[in-house]
């Protein structure tokens, strides 16, 4: 306690030091786990160009979100060695955190097809351009 009386641990949470709040939260609520969906701030997508409008890049670009697209890749082959669909890879990157829900809802918009959550800016920008695999196109 600090001289006003107050816990001095520094938290609203009122938390012990050394405890994590998911285990206080654990122990309040009686041994249930209530938490939010997970946000983040970019996302991954896919396009193909024989299913999206031809203005597609121009419905991205009024989202007036920062976003990287890819070269067409047209030359990707499956393991089987089949060649895939031409496609380009989309990177989104939100200036806030958005819900996997409200990033769907943008991505569809301009017809992007997938929504995954992006860890590594840097690894995903090497992705598109397969920096690291000499093989593709």
């Amino acid at each position: 306690m600090t001289t006003e009386g107050k816990k001095s641990w520094g938290s609203h949470y009122d938390t012990p030091p050394g405890y994590p709040l998911s285990i206080i939260h654990f122990i309040l609520l009686g041994g249930v786990i209530l938490s939010r969906p997970r946000r983040h701030k970019n996302f991954g997508t896919i396009v193909y160009p024989e299913s999206a409008p031809d203005n597609w890049r121009q419905l991205l670009s009024e989202l007036k979100v920062p976003a990287i697209i890819s070269p067409l890749h047209d030359r990707d082959t499956t393991e089987d060695g089949e060649i895939k669909k031409p496609h380009f890879h989309v990177l989104i990157m939100y200036d806030s955190v958005k819900s996997l829900e409200q990033a769907k809802e943008d991505i569809s918009s301009f017809s992007g097809v997938g929504c995954e959550v992006v860890r590594s800016i840097r690894g995903y920008a090497r992705y598109l351009i397969h920096a690291d695999d000499p093989n593709k196109y």
